[in-house]
């Protein structure tokens, strides 16, 4: 492949399994995020990917986009509109789509003869030759039902040789031990904990490590998986020299995280492919496809990898395409459901602490405070007055902060100094309480001066907030800390940089904001985890019942009585 000129942002990406990476030609930075496996909605889960780990590399425009991708959907259509999407996403004039066995092989041989094996979650193959212009790929089929010899396929076997020796249905294997210290559980339960796992086929793939060092230390159980791990792989190459012998003539190249870390794997490895094919070549690779990648995004053109690509996008092709009813919608949804999915994966431990906290607080008659301007004061009376919610909240409800009156004034109220204090003059706290304030970016001053305040007061401070976007080089300059900073707990939402999630073809900003559906569900959480802490100390958690069952109007009655002169919006 043949070099262009000098171009901004040519942007490699190797969507794995386990990681999604992506490189920006020219620089050493890769930027990484989970991976994406096969299942439902697959196009969507890798376009979720793509966004998040640009929007971590700050990538807003580029020139071409090449995309290795393992997990792809179905039908052509969904892989082009794949690619639309991605184009829209990282403000690409060009993106093109292939699986990651023609990024490893542009890595290893740069469109010369040869036969690239990769082996990571799952393995592939793909030859080459280029005297007569062809290629041919060997899939590994997917972990469900292939992939043999690849990280998955070897942590699975280890896991199953680990649980058949504690059931004792085969010989000791120090594979047992290593699986129950991994998973953090006990050998009865280790097959119930791998399969409750959200990331399971990661988890799985991460065992292979486990096997590979049982068998470096000599035992014989985790030797056998890797000897039929090398076996498989060494078919697969003599399927492409087979299928397409002039590719031999530039050797085989090894890639991936199992064939590179392990002397002793991929000596197994190549030794079982001369086993099969003895005058062939065989190397290890120190690239990976991520590299190969790169260098066809920087490549002026495809060259014997054009018939490979799967689908590319352009603005001409853009422009010319209607766009599927319901896409959008879809687009949204997904974003928001991976959202509140990394966010209640990542902030469990938040939460738990968080509920600690609050419990101890309102035993010792302490009250919750919560507060937001803008579209956050949602939030802020998200816990308030709800059905199955806690008694104990007092929204600080102001009017021109909220958007009812004016919303343009109220973010300009919200950027003065010296209201917090007066908002604590109507709204007073006392040591003990707890005040969660809500701000997506953490730089409102009022939010801020509040939170200072509070805590001044002895008043515990939790905060939820997007760390992506507080932390962010594009988020507006504000002078001192941010919320975060502050705060003496903090609940990340996990939202993008200026909250909205989704890319739309034909508009240059994006739509859909996240951060309220998951702030909702992580206050909900809280909520629902200081209720139990209190049921378990054997002290009522005052909840309110739904007003429109029976009885629910007899039980608010007692709590609003109780409580209305505390809590001024009851």
């Amino acid at each position: 492949m043949s070099s262009a000129s000098d171009r901004d942002f040519q942007i490699g990406i190797d969507g794995g399994q386990s990681q999604l990476r992506l490189k920006i030609h020219g620089s050493d930075e890769v930027f990484v995020v989970p991976g994406v496996s096969h299942g439902e909605d697959i196009g969507a889960r890798v376009r979720d990917a793509i966004v998040e780990v640009g929007a971590l590399a700050g990538v807003t425009s580029s020139t071409r986009v090449v995309a290795g991708l393992t997990a792809l959907p179905i039908d052509d259509a969904s892989i082009e509109y794949l690619a639309d999407e991605i184009a829209v996403a990282l403000g690409a004039e060009e993106v093109w789509i292939a699986d990651d066995t023609v990024t490893a092989h542009s890595a290893a041989f740069a469109g010369d003869s040869g036969i690239v094996l990769v082996v990571g979650t799952g393995i592939a193959c793909l030859a080459v030759d280029t005297s007569r212009g062809r290629i041919h790929r060997t899939s590994g089929a997917g972990y469900l039902i292939g992939d043999e010899g690849g990280a998955y396929w070897v942590g699975r076997m280890g896991l199953a040789a680990a649980i058949k020796s504690f059931d004792g249905r085969a010989g000791q294997t120090t594979l047992l031990g290593m699986a129950v210290e991994r998973f953090g559980t006990t050998p009865q339960d280790l097959a119930v904990r791998v399969h409750v796992d959200d990331r399971a086929v990661s988890v799985i793939a991460e065992f292979a490590v486990d096997v590979i060092s049982a068998a470096e230390a000599g035992d014989v159980v985790a030797r056998k998986i890797l000897d039929d791990a090398a076996g498989e792989l060494a078919s697969a190459i003599e399927s492409c020299v087979v299928a397409l012998p002039g590719s031999a003539r530039g050797g085989v190249a090894l890639m991936g995280r199992l064939v590179s870390r392990s002397s002793l794997f991929s000596q197994l490895v190549m030794t079982a492919i001369a086993r099969i094919q003895p005058d062939l070549q065989t190397r290890i690779e120190n690239v990976s496809p991520l590299d190969g990648a790169v260098a066809m995004a920087y490549a002026s053109e495809a060259g014997v990898y054009a018939e490979a690509i799967i689908a590319r996008s352009t603005v001409t092709s853009r422009a010319s395409k209607h766009r599927p009813a319901g896409s959008a919608a879809n687009a949204y949804l997904s974003a928001a459901r991976s959202t509140l999915l990394a966010a209640s994966l990542d902030e469990r431990e938040q939460i738990s602490q968080a509920a600690v906290q609050v419990a101890k607080r309102l035993m010792s008659g302490g009250m919750i405070h919560t507060f937001g301007t803008g579209h956050s004061h949602m939030l802020a009376e998200e816990l308030f007055y709800r059905a199955g919610g806690l008694a104990r909240v007092d929204p600080l409800l102001i009017d021109n902060l909220m958007l009812h009156e004016s919303a343009s004034l109220s973010t300009e109220i919200e950027r003065q100094p010296g209201l917090a204090e007066r908002l604590l003059d109507k709204h007073p706290m006392n040591a003990g309480d707890v005040l969660i304030v809500v701000s997506n970016s953490g730089g409102n001053l009022v939010s801020i001066e509040l939170a200072q305040r509070a805590q001044e007061l002895d008043v515990y401070v939790i905060a939820l907030t997007s760390m992506r976007h507080a932390t962010s080089a594009k988020a507006r300059s504000h002078a001192g800390p941010r919320l975060h900073e502050i705060a003496d707990l903090v609940f990340d939402n996990h939202g993008v940089v200026g909250d909205a999630a989704v890319s739309i073809s034909g508009i240059d900003r994006r739509v859909g904001a996240t951060s309220t559906v998951v702030g909702a569900a992580l206050l909900q959480a809280l909520a629902t985890e200081t209720v139990a802490l209190l049921v378990d100390e054997g002290i009522d958690p005052e909840v309110f019942s739904s007003s429109n069952t029976a009885g629910g109007d007899e039980i608010n009655r007692v709590l609003l009585d109780r409580y209305r002169d505390q809590v001024k919006s009851l």
